[in-house]
């Protein structure tokens, strides 16, 4: 599995909040599909089969160093959740 980068982890994370909260607040069909669509995306990023492991493993993705690789060419190292 690919690990995406904090970046794309982050905003996916904060969609869903946003939409949650929305929905918390008043039930619209269309706010509930995009839930349904952003949930099923952080639960590919994170390879979990439910929401509630997505956000277990974002938030375990989020909070570890990130992992570093030699580069190609050269003795340095390469930032692997940055990297793209």
């Amino acid at each position: 599995m690919l690990v995406p980068a904090a970046r794309e982890l982050r905003e996916a994370l904060a969609r869903f909040a946003d939409v949650r909260i929305a929905l918390s607040y008043r039930e619209v069909p269309a706010m509930r599909r995009e839930l349904d669509r952003i949930s099923r995306e952080l639960c590919a990023m994170t390879g979990a089969r439910t929401i509630d492991d997505a956000l277990a493993i974002a938030d375990t993705m989020l909070t570890r160093p990130p992992r570093r690789r030699p580069a190609e060419a050269s003795g340095a190292t390469v930032d692997v959740a940055t990297a793209a």
